[in-house]
């Protein structure tokens, strides 16, 4: 008995290690993806109560760089560095609010074809704001000077894509976990449309 269990101990353990040695192989025989992302983020403010139907989307910018790191046959790991305008307008006048964050985004992303084709990829994001201001017509003050203060903003990203060769693009939604002003009600929400083209 205790010759059978050893035998079979032996063998699982050389399966894991073949299995890690062939997964470990896969993977280094692809080299990493390292390009630029750029597009359009369509972007609201959700969950603010009673004024939730006051708020309306606002469109902006959305770019960056990312490096997919192999980590299986058809994993990877996808770090990212965005500068994002999110932020909201309101339906009743003309005012908005203009939050601009710089985004650390860290993805799990899947790969359904090895040389090519549909992907998809989840995971959490720290957004920390680069400039805050609010704007009516064509004027735009500081936040600071509404006493608006802002916080990091913690949230979670989820998206699908597709690439040839050196090109590709994104569509992915950003959902804020808090509230993108302290003392207030409201979190980021983010739908981008976005081009991805890598450099090596």
């Amino acid at each position: 008995m205790r010759t059978w269990f050893r035998r079979c101990s032996t063998l699982a353990g050389l399966a894991l290690i073949a299995t890690t040695i062939t997964a470990t192989t896969a993977s280094a025989q692809r080299k990493a993806d390292v390009g630029f992302l750029g597009g359009a983020a369509f972007t609201t403010l959700v969950g603010l109560g009673d004024s939730a139907a006051a708020a309306q989307s606002s469109t902006g910018f959305a770019g960056g760089f990312f490096v997919g790191i192999p980590v299986a046959k058809s994993l990877m790991i996808e770090p990212e560095v965005l500068y994002i305008n999110k932020g909201a307008g309101s339906e009743d006048s003309d005012l908005s609010l203009n939050l601009n964050y710089i985004e650390i985004p860290v993805l799990l992303r899947y790969e359904f074809k090895e040389d090519g084709g549909p992907f998809a990829y989840v995971g959490p994001y720290v957004g920390f704001v680069a400039e805050c201001s609010t704007s009516a017509d064509t004027l735009s003050f500081p936040c600071a000077d509404d006493d608006i203060e802002t916080s990091t903003d913690f949230g979670g990203t989820i998206g699908v894509g597709f690439r040839k060769e050196a090109w590709g693009f994104d569509i992915r939604y950003d959902y804020g976990f808090t509230d993108a002003i302290k003392d207030e009600k409201g979190k980021n929400s983010a739908l981008m449309v976005l081009l991805r083209v890598a450099v090596n």
